[in-house]
């Protein structure tokens, strides 16, 4: 998505400008989501992340307003996760698979893929489908209207403060969950990360017109971290809904997908804290206010053309 942020526009047309699209795109998909539900769901799923990003950013215009669509939308997310988190597992498998084939194919972890594959169309991975499409398709017309009541009575240094006090609280978090990853380095910790980068890159992307020093060496980098900290995440999730009470052979193959994915856990975790702190070494308060400084100029130079 390349959608940006007009500074000398109106915060609240603004938001309705850059949500509405993809709160409708989601309703389309949604209505076709029984076609090809895994891929379907992970389209609308990385949609509704977006959405929640996009609110993040201009929560304290309203905390209230916002903090509850963004309980919407977190809510939709989570009632369409069964699928998705089934495919996801596959996913990893296979990789693992066409990563390490020797090893693999000796302990027969082709079988275990075959039968996690299963559960993507069986009964434990769609139970409730169809409902829960329904619903979720219900929740983003609802959540249009609301965003049409929205109004902003603020001015335009009111629009910079509430972007740079979302900015700050942005990079805050993200050094927080950085610290608690290196801290501790539970599963949950760099789930938290994840989290953190991916909305600060919709932050990023959304104000690339203001955002200082900007070029898209950082936007990659963003991305490829991204990228890492899900491939960390997919094995966390791999382990916790591998079979239970498995016979011997697929014991074995559990068993070495597990020693796999405790050596590439190890290499990931290392090289996401790398990469992140790389990142992340701008102070978060000096960032925001230069973000703030950009869109108030930015905003002159359009009002004065």
């Amino acid at each position: 998505m390349t959608m940006h942020f007009y500074p000398a526009s109106a915060l609240d047309g603004e938001i309705r400008r850059l949500a509405v699209p993809e709160i409708e795109k989601a309703i389309t998909e949604l209505s076709s989501a029984h076609v090809d539900p895994h891929k379907g769901v992970h389209r609308i799923r990385k949609q509704l992340k977006w959405i929640r990003a996009l609110f993040a950013l201009v929560r304290p215009a309203d905390d209230g307003f916002f903090g509850a669509e963004d309980r919407r939308y977190r809510d939709i997310a989570r009632s369409l996760a069964r699928p998705r988190t089934a495919a996801a597992c596959v996913e990893t498998i296979d990789r693992f698979c066409q990563d390490y084939p020797r090893q693999c194919e000796r302990n027969n972890v082709g079988r275990l893929h075959s039968l996690m594959a299963a559960r993507i169309t069986g009964n434990e991975a769609m139970e409730g489908f169809d409902a829960a499409i329904h619903a979720a398709a219900g929740a983003c017309g609802a959540g249009l209207m609301a965003l049409d009541r929205f109004r902003n009575a603020s001015g335009r240094d009111d629009d910079a403060e509430v972007v740079r006090l979302s900015v700050a609280k942005s990079l805050k978090l993200i050094a927080r969950s950085l610290d608690a990853a290196e801290r501790r380095g539970r599963a949950d910790d760099f789930h938290e990360l994840r989290k953190a980068v991916k909305a600060h890159a919709v932050h990023v992307d959304l104000l690339a017109a203001v955002w200082p020093e900007l070029d898209g060496k950082y936007q990659k980098d963003l991305a490829k971290l991204g990228q890492s900290l899900g491939d960390l995440h997919d094995i966390t999730m791999v382990r916790d809904h591998l079979p239970a009470k498995p016979d011997a052979e697929i014991q074995k193959a559990i068993d070495c997908l597990k020693k796999l994915m405790r050596r590439q856990e190890k290499k990931l975790r290392k090289s996401c804290i790398a990469k992140a702190r790389l990142l992340f070494q701008g102070r978060p308060r000096k960032i925001a206010r230069a973000v703030a400084a950009n869109w108030l100029l930015a905003a002159d130079e359009r009002l004065a053309a």
